[in-house]
């Protein structure tokens, strides 16, 4: 017989919206069970509370062929050692890069014994809210694997398709896998993850960022399109849907005294916000972009600052598109520089602000003047280096690092000369 239980997500999804298919099936019992806890958690609520001597996890998007469970049920009798722990790595699909990737790292569909939830007391370990669990499962059945604790079984057919917008960028990426695959949930997934392959999986605490972190949004410029206001509403919306706590400040005058007036704001602010986002107002932005930057913060806490970058000044640049920062050494970094190297976050000599995060207290021991201009003009205007390009050089005098995340764009940059290029596609 085989037991079917169903953990659901009230947030996401009504029981009576899942089909399951299971005409002719011989059903001991069928549970559902609401849960707010997460996927970790629900799918170990639903190992608690299954009696069978295999688990299997399906998630709402594995899409299996007719009559899947009778021959997994099948080559399990077949394969697996009788009453001896175990795990089974099927056969996700997906492209071949992405299969050849995940065939050594992910088990997106777990498939293991009763007797090795019973011996771990739990089927994820969970310290994780989402992302890294399957990771940890799979890395962890190889070390018991190869240290005889565990048969590790593969299983290449059936294949049980992953319907994942990671595998096909056609499906949607609805509020659930939003959530799901934040960049938070990432960071705080690989950090766990590292954890505990460091201590052979044993049971580890890590310091845990609060979800909760008040951003301070400073917003320059005065001519604000219509495309920009449809993302700046969906940056507010960041507030409700992710825990975040949003202030402003905004200015509208001379560039420099425009930033040294909203850095004096920010400083004023009482409670203080954890960091500050600057954006202008010729820059689209999505709300996955502030999520990455916010992360990058989080998960780093030796980078001071850290910024996306937008493709700029085609008019006056014939060899490549400049972007709106400098590598060390450099005065102008072109894209083909930035995107050279193994790794996301990129040191640079400085940065444009037409998306930049920043730690709060980086603005605190800086000071807001640290935006006035290297030079002799008090004025502030007709100068070598823009405000953002002071801040940053001044930034590199205190000793501090600042990155451009090269996944963070190209942003889209509303300027006529770029858009008359075509550097907007």
């Amino acid at each position: 017989m085989i037991e079917y239980i169903l953990v659901y997500d009230p947030k996401w999804m009504k029981p009576e919206d899942t089909v399951f298919g299971l005409a002719g099936r011989k059903i001991r019992q069928s549970v559902c069970m609401p849960s707010s806890s997460g996927y970790v958690g629900s799918v170990n609520e639903a190992a608690y509370h299954a009696t069978g001597h295999v688990l299997i996890v399906i998630a709402d998007d594995i899409w299996p062929a007719q009559g899947w469970d009778a021959e997994l049920s099948n080559r399990i009798v077949d394969l697996a050692p009788l009453g001896k722990e175990f795990a089974i790595w099927v056969n996700n699909g997906g492209t071949a890069e992405r299969r050849a990737a995940a065939s050594k790292t992910i088990m997106e569909m777990p498939v293991v014994s009763r007797s090795r939830v019973e011996r771990l007391g739990y089927l994820y370990y969970p310290g994780y809210k989402s992302m890294y669990a399957d990771n940890d499962l799979a890395a962890h059945c190889l070390l018991d694997a190869a240290e005889g604790r565990c048969s590790l079984i593969r299983l290449e057919e059936p294949v049980f398709p992953h319907l994942h917008p990671v595998n096909d960028p056609s499906i949607p990426m609805d509020a659930a896998y939003q959530w799901q695959n934040r960049p938070q949930a990432y960071a705080d997934g690989r950090k766990l993850f590292e954890a505990r392959k460091a201590a052979k999986f044993t049971d580890v605490q890590i310091p845990v960022v609060s979800s909760k972190r008040r951003l301070a949004f400073c917003v320059a410029g005065q001519t604000f399109s219509l495309p920009w206001v449809a993302r700046w509403t969906a940056l507010i919306e960041l507030g409700q849907q992710y825990d975040i706590g949003i202030v402003f400040a905004y200015g509208q005058t001379n560039v420099y005294h425009m930033r040294i007036g909203m850095a004096r704001n920010v400083l004023r602010m009482d409670p203080v916000p954890s960091y500050v986002l600057w954006l202008d107002d010729d820059q689209l932005v999505e709300p996955q972009h502030v999520l990455q930057l916010i992360a990058d913060l989080d998960e780093h806490p030796e980078i001071d600052m850290v910024a996306g970058w937008t493709v700029t000044g085609t008019d006056s640049y014939d060899t490549a598109p400049a972007i709106s920062c400098g590598l060390a050494g450099n005065k102008i970094a072109f894209a083909k520089d930035l995107m050279e190297g193994p790794d996301d976050l990129v040191p640079v000599l400085y940065t444009g602000f037409p998306l930049v995060l920043m730690r709060y207290s980086l603005l605190v021991e800086m000071g807001a003047e640290a935006f006035w201009p290297h030079g002799d003009n008090d004025l502030g205007t007709d100068l070598p280096e823009g405000e953002d390009v002071a801040f940053c050089l001044e930034a590199r005098d205190y000793s501090k690092k600042v990155c451009v995340d090269r996944r963070v764009g190209p942003l889209p940059h509303l300027k006529l000369r770029d858009i008359a290029a075509g550097v907007l596609g």
